[in-house]
Parts: C-alpha cells; structure tokens; sequence
C-alpha cells in the first residue's frame, strides 16, 4: 500500500492510499531511521 499526501504549497489539500502490486516497487533499506528501541 502506497500513502501520498497531496500539497499545494504548504497547504494540505489530501490524502490517498493506492494498493500496488509488488512488480510496481522496489523496497530500499534507508538503515535505522524507522526502526524503534527493543522492536525486532
């Protein structure tokens, strides 16, 4: 599931949620940066 929030300029105008399938995305390991304390 793909998440997107539509701006026009500071203002938010929406919000949309797409299901993909898994050919239309690459997953890319961005490191530590969501990863919480003591969650696995």
């Amino acid at each position: 599931m793909l998440a997107a929030t539509v701006r026009d300029n500071d203002k938010v105008v929406d919000h949309r949620m797409r299901l993909l399938h898994r050919s239309q995305y690459e997953i890319i390991d961005a490191g530590p940066t969501l990863e919480k304390p003591g969650v696995p």
